[in-house]
């Protein structure tokens, strides 16, 4: 991001009474070959002292679509959630679910040593490609933090690799195929993010904030 972008960014954040967090961007892990149009990311924030807000962004440019959310179990074995939450916004167009029993794992899981999926599982309604996060949109699930969890032990199990979000992503061209993609431990940056949308005038806010990184 070049320096007036990122000026305008902080700025639009600072207007609607932003919080620091943290953008962790997500790589395909079982691709059959390079896929340079894929642009995914979360970005993490602390909504209060007992939740945290994960917003998952697409700015690809191969049609690739988000249908499904995965949340990692700890390698530590404490867990990180108390069971509270879901789903707390979408763009226009996004239309997601808590997953009910659905697959345990991403697709391809075991290639990355994927460590069973905890209670926290989403998927688009209906399974239809048509309601998943496509390039532009974004979704906003907040998770309550089990006692004695802090914001910075989420930022710190996800840095380290002790606790990592997957997706699955359909519809990438050319051939239209499906990968899973995974947060990469360590390769995290703090950016300015602004709060939970509200209403259609945050939504709007937000929708500014990706046209400006696709510009990057």
């Amino acid at each position: 991001m070049n320096k007036q972008i990122c000026i305008a960014a902080l700025a639009v954040a600072a207007a609607a009474g932003s919080s620091l967090g943290v953008q962790i961007p997500m790589s395909a892990y079982n691709a059959p070959g390079p896929l340079p149009g894929l642009s995914l990311w979360v970005d993490v924030q602390s909504t209060s002292a007992s939740t945290v807000a994960f917003t998952f962004g697409n700015a690809s440019t191969n049609g690739a679509i988000s249908t499904k959310i995965f949340f990692e179990t700890p390698r530590g074995g404490s867990a990180l959630f108390d069971g509270t939450g879901g789903i707390a916004a979408q763009s226009a167009g996004v239309s997601f679910t808590n997953g009910g029993s659905g697959p345990n794992d991403p697709p391809g899981g075991n290639g990355v040593n994927w460590n069973g999926t905890d209670k926290h599982y989403f998927r688009t309604k209906q399974g239809g490609v048509s309601n998943g996060i496509g390039a532009g949109q974004w979704l906003t699930i907040e998770l309550g933090l089990a006692q004695g969890v802090s914001y910075a032990d989420i930022l710190a199990d996800l840095n380290s690799g002790n606790f990592r979000i997957a997706q699955h992503v359909q519809s990438i061209e050319p051939g239209d195929i499906s990968v899973g993609v995974i947060t990469e431990g360590g390769n995290s940056s703090e950016i300015a993010l602004i709060p939970l949308p509200t209403g259609a005038g945050l939504a709007g806010v937000g929708l500014g904030l990706v046209a400006l990184r696709r510009r990057r």
